[in-house]
C-alpha cells in the first residue's frame, strides 16, 4: 500500500518518510472528510487525503456499482464526496446531450447555417470527451483498487 500522505510505500507498520501510520490509514473516514471540506475548508486542505485504501464508510459494493453504471454522470465522484470532479463529469454529460440536440435540430430545419450548428455540438462535445476518459479511468481504478477516496486519517478525526 502506498503512503496517502506522501506516495512512498509503507513497509511494516508506519511511512518511513512521514511516519503515517497504516492503522490510521485503516481507520479513515471518508464522511469526515466531507464533513471536514464542508465545515472547515482551511483545515481541510491540510487533514484531507486521498487513498486507494476504501474505508469502513464507503461500501465497496456500491462504489464499483456507480462507477460502471452511472460513473459517466459522476454518480461515484459525488458518492465519495469528489464535487468538482463529478459537476464536470455531469456538466459534460448535459453538454453533450445539447450538442446532439443541436445537431438534430440543424438536420430537420436543413437551415443554412448547419455548418454552424455542427460547429457548436464540436465544441459541446469536447469536453465529454474529457468525461468519458475520466470515467474509463475510473472504471480501471476500482478494479485495479486504484480510486482515490479523500479521507481524513484515523487519528486526525477523533
Amino acid at each position: 500500500m502506498r503512503c496517502p500522505v506522501c506516495g512512498l510505500k509503507i513497509r511494516g507498520d508506519e511511512c518511513r518518510y512521514c511516519h503515517t501510520r497504516l492503522d490510521d490509514v485503516y481507520q479513515s473516514s471518508n464522511h469526515a472528510a466531507r464533513a471536514l471540506r464542508r465545515t472547515d475548508p482551511k483545515r481541510a486542505r491540510d487533514e484531507v487525503v486521498y487513498t486507494t485504501y476504501v474505508p469502513n464508510d464507503v461500501k465497496k459494493t456500491k462504489l464499483r456499482v456507480l462507477t460502471w453504471t452511472l460513473g459517466y454522470v459522476g454518480a461515484n465522484d459525488f458518492l465519495v464526496g469528489r464535487f468538482l470532479r463529478g459537476w464536470f463529469k455531469l456538466v459534460s454529460t448535459v453538454l453533450i446531450f445539447a450538442s446532439v440536440i443541436v445537431l438534430v435540430i440543424g438536420e430537420i430545419n436543413a437551415l443554412a447555417f448547419t455548418d454552424t450548428f455542427q460547429t457548436i455540438s464540436e465544441i459541446l462535445a469536447f469536453p465529454a470527451s474529457f468525461a468519458f476518459l475520466m470515467w474509463v479511468l475510473d472504471c480501471f481504478g476500482v478494479i485495479f483498487n486504484r480510486y482515490k477516496i479523500p479521507v481524513v486519517l484515523g487519528g486526525s478525526h477523533e
